[in-house]
Parts: C-alpha cells; sequence; structure tokens
C-alpha cells in the first residue's frame, strides 16, 4: 500500500468476518489488505484506483458517476454473515452505491 502526503487515508473499514481491512485514500482509492487466516498479518491484497471510470463505463448514462467529479466519501463492509458475494459497499458524493 502506497499513502502519500499528497493521498493520505481517510477512512479504515475492517470486515473481521472475512479478516479484510479496506483503506480509502483522499483520491478515492480502495487499498484491501487481508490480515491472514488468524488476522494477525498484513498482506495487501489489491488496490482498486479507477473505481469511479469502471462504474461509468457500466452505468454510461447517468451523469451521477462522472469520474472528474466523483469522490467515494465512506466505506462500509459487508459482513460474510450478510452477504458471500458483496463485500464492500462504498458510498459517493452523488450519493450512489
Amino acid at each position: 500500500m502506497h499513502c502519500t502526503p499528497a493521498d493520505p487515508i481517510v477512512q479504515l473499514v475492517h470486515d473481521g468476518t472475512r479478516n479484510l481491512l479496506y483503506a480509502l485514500t483522499d483520491r478515492s482509492i480502495i487499498h484491501v489488505i487481508w490480515l491472514g487466516a488468524d488476522g494477525q498479518s498484513f498482506v495487501r491484497s489489491v488496490s482498486h484506483t479507477s473505481l469511479r471510470e469502471d462504474a461509468r463505463r457500466m452505468y454510461p448514462q447517468t451523469p451521477l458517476l462522472d469520474p472528474t467529479t466523483t469522490r467515494i466519501l465512506a466505506l462500509h463492509a459487508v459482513p460474510q454473515t450478510e452477504s458471500t458475494n458483496v463485500h464492500l459497499i462504498a458510498v459517493t458524493n452523488s450519493g450512489e452505491a
């Protein structure tokens, strides 16, 4: 995980049911860290840097997902007990999740 003063972490969210830690940066990048089977490790799994662009490609007709103005404001982990498919919800400044 590479964060700089120009792109600080603004939120950390823990999913204890999957041993995952999510870090949201000021530039709407989401880093996913696996905490190992015992929950005590720190293994960066992936960083999502183009979520806004990806969402725009999935829903090109909506003006609410403009990658130049849309920011991710908050993350909410979805426990495995609530969903086996959905792991995380990201809320944007336009209210779209």
